[in-house]
């Protein structure tokens, strides 16, 4: 899957971009189980304004896979090129 020209524009427009049926809805649900149980842990109290939202996956080997899945990186290496950090 890549980026249309109209999602990279929109990217550099608004700041994001819209990619439908990337996951299977199973996958989005089991991200949304482990983002949930995060919260009610306490990941991101008190942290407004913080970028903590940047470090959840660094919190779970869920959050981290998630993170470093080959279909997001694959589809945003044009958009950070040269260099992706994780």
């Amino acid at each position: 899957m890549t980026l249309t020209q109209d999602q990279i524009h929109d990217y550099y427009e608004q700041g994001y971009t819209l990619v439908e049926d990337m996951f299977p809805q199973s996958e989005l649900d089991d991200m949304n189980e482990e983002l949930d149980r995060l919260m009610d842990e306490g990941a991101g109290k008190d942290a407004h304004g913080k970028g903590w939202i940047m470090q959840l996956g660094l919190v779970s080997k869920a959050t981290e896979a998630f993170c470093a899945d080959d279909r997001i990186l694959d589809l945003i290496a044009p958009l950070v090129y040269p260099g992706i950090a994780i």
